[in-house]
């Protein structure tokens, strides 16, 4: 989601920085411990050690599905949120009559909403965003002229041959 899990390195990119040196030197230690280990206790102990995943049993298995379920629907929710509270005000505000500070209030609700719903960009990507949405619709209404102008040439060569 927008807010990182300061716990789990994996959510922010964390990287634990490893040189050539410090692997070999791993290695090496572990080569050592190794080489102690061997026909030890510990290593048949070890030999017999199983990973076990916390999977929560009958119940976890049971469970899990509808876990994963009610946690797409929530990020669902949680994603739609202000553009469902943008709808619902736009639903009032035809209704019922609004005065010019709730019509500022509510402008300010759905540029929230619109801004919440594109993944709280930051200036420089909001401003992209208007600008690739701008042309993508400037491309569209040239598309649409285009086409147009070629029906209406289309047209009128059927009109002026007929006559």
């Amino acid at each position: 989601m927008a807010m990182p899990n300061p716990i789990n390195p994996e959510d922010h990119g964390e990287e634990i920085p490893s040189t050539s040196a410090r692997r070999e030197h791993e290695d090496n230690v572990l080569a050592a411990l190794q080489a102690d280990l061997e026909g030890s206790t510990a290593a048949k102990l070890a030999a017999q050690l199983v990973p076990v995943v916390p999977d929560g049993g009958h119940v976890g298995r049971a469970i899990t599905p509808a876990v994963h379920k009610a946690a797409k629907v929530g990020d669902t929710v949680r994603l739609w949120a202000p553009a469902a509270a943008t709808a619902a005000f736009a639903g009032a505000a035809m209704v019922f009559p609004l005065t010019g500070p709730l019509a500022i209030y509510g402008a300010g609700l759905v540029g929230f909403a619109f801004w919440h719903c594109a993944g709280r960009p930051g200036p420089i990507q909001a401003l992209l965003m208007v600008i690739y949405t701008t042309t993508d619709a400037l491309d569209r209404i040239r598309e649409w002229v285009r086409d147009l102008a070629e029906r209406r040439a289309a047209y009128e060569d059927r009109r002026t041959k007929s006559q």
